[in-house]
């Protein structure tokens, strides 16, 4: 007779019995015996997996000019530091397509600044090497050039320091990668940099301090977050449509950031420089920038060249006055929504009396020694606001036209020696508001200039709410010019 006992029971049995079944088919599914022969690991080697090899005297065999030569393409590192004697480079890569990882370790001559050991890492100076990566680890004290690769292309140098080298701190050739660079204290004059790097580069979060010459020079190539300070010449040079954006160059002896054509300088920020802070040749653009306290003027550009959005203030000239402008452009330039103050000649200027074609729009240009904005001929400025222009001693103008030709418009003038200050001829001057100026409006003869409203006797009483109060307007007319 059936219990629910009895019938648990019958159902463990069961469910036991399967079990064993499961264990005994998963029992058989291998060897019940191993392999003959002894126990050997199944798994790879590091070498198999990244295969690298050391740099030693057995691997890497030297010569009578390198402490080291790498002959083959491949992969290597370093196991320890390097000392380079006088008269030897340390390693020489005589091949394309190497990695070589310094490992943390340090690649050091015998001199500080010249003599002694040669260079730190080269190639073979031919520009049909190609492909070489260094990485992580210092080059210094050599007496050359701490890495040398002059022609070579498609370089990648990452994570290195090449500090107290005669020459350059590094030196590549076009088509290179550069990341994590740190160039110091590198020259022994004013001819060396910190790094030259060729044409259609990338130079990416690289620091340049207290080279004897420029701290970065390049061309045609892309700088980015990159830091120059100190160098004893310009901060970053690029040339031939190189791009610079989110840089910094302060306290260098020359120029925070030059460029020759076609250049590129965007959300950079230029500070203490002893040449101007941003120099650039014709078909320049300048965005987003701050230049503040340089000592030979703030920005300066060639013809054609388009500035726009920066903050240009306090950039002195004391040796040459002339040269300290907070904006100098040349002809056919374009100059819009720029804050220019505090400078010791113009706040923003078309270079000279022959300039032309210069526009300059929506700027604010304030307590400049001379004239707030300067330009030459066929130029039209407008909507832009001067004031307090003409100070420390110095006669000028909220805005100066010193040629023919110009438009200038609905520009507010203000606490100047004059508000608007116009010696040449045939000029076309309409909406302007000009006040509390020495002289509010200086015309010369042979201009277009809509009525001058003299508003300079105030209305005796304010008001509040909605009127009625007579108007203190004296004119309708659209083009009026008002004095007050």
């Amino acid at each position: 007779m059936s219990t629910p006992e009895l019938d648990r029971r019958v159902l463990l049995g069961v469910a036991g019995l399967a079990g064993v079944a499961a264990l005994t088919r998963v029992g058989v599914a291998g060897p019940l015996s191993p392999p003959a022969g002894p126990v050997a690991s199944t798994g790879k080697t590091l070498t198999e997996v990244e295969p690298r090899t050391a740099i030693n005297a057995a691997n890497t065999p030297g010569d009578a000019a390198n402490v080291y030569v790498i002959s083959q393409p491949g992969s290597y590192y370093l196991t320890g530091n390097i000392t380079v004697p006088s008269g030897k480079s340390g390693i020489y890569i005589s091949v394309s397509n190497v990695t070589l990882d310094l490992n943390g370790f340090s690649i050091s001559g015998n001199a500080l600044g010249g003599g002694g050991s040669v260079q730190g890492i080269k190639g073979t100076g031919a520009d049909t090497q190609l492909n070489v990566t260094i990485r992580n680890g210092t080059v210094q004290r050599m007496g050359d050039t701490g890495i040398f690769f002059s022609a070579l292309r498609h370089t990648r140098i990452e994570d290195i320091t090449a500090q107290d080298n005669g020459r350059l701190g590094v030196w590549v050739g076009g088509w290179s990668v550069l990341n994590r660079v740190i160039c110091h204290n590198n020259g022994t004059d004013t001819s060396h940099s910190g790094m030259f790097a060729s044409y259609a580069s990338r130079v990416h979060h690289c620091q340049f301090t207290y080279n004897r010459g420029e701290g970065l020079a390049c061309y045609n190539s892309t700088v980015t977050e990159c830091v120059a300070t100190t160098n004893g010449g310009i901060g970053i040079s690029v040339d031939h449509g190189s791009h610079v954006s989110r840089c910094s160059s302060t306290d260098n002896t020359g120029q925070g950031f030059y460029g020759n054509v076609g250049c590129v300088i965007e959300a950079c920020t230029s500070y203490s420089n002893a040449g101007r802070g941003i120099q650039l040749g014709n078909g320049g653009v300048i965005t987003n920038c701050s230049v503040a306290s340089n000592f030979n003027g703030g920005i300066s550009t060639g013809d054609g060249s388009a500035i726009s959005h920066c903050s240009v203030y306090s950039n002195y000239a004391f040796a040459t006055p002339a040269n300290g402008n907070g904006i100098s452009v040349g002809n056919n330039s374009t100059v819009s929504h720029c804050t220019s103050l505090f400078h010791s000649n113009y706040g923003i200027c078309a270079a000279a009396a022959a300039t032309v074609g210069v526009v300059i729009t929506h700027c604010t240009c304030r307590s400049n020694n001379v004239h707030g904005i300067y330009v030459g001929a066929k130029s039209r400025v407008a909507d832009n606001q001067c004031n307090l222009n003409g100070i420390n001693g110095f006669t000028g103008a909220g805005i100066y036209a010193a040629g023919t030709d110009n438009r200038i418009e609905r520009n507010n003038c203000s606490d100047s020696t004059w508000g608007l200050n116009i010696d040449g001829s045939g000029n076309y001057i309409t909406g302007n508001s000009c006040s509390g100026n020495g002289s509010n409006y200086r015309f010369g003869i042979n201009n277009v200039f809509g009525p001058v409203v003299n508003q300079t006797g105030l209305a005796a009483s304010g008001m509040l709410g909605n009127g009625p109060v007579a108007s203190t307007m004296g004119s309708t007319d659209p083009y009026a010019n008002l004095a007050f």
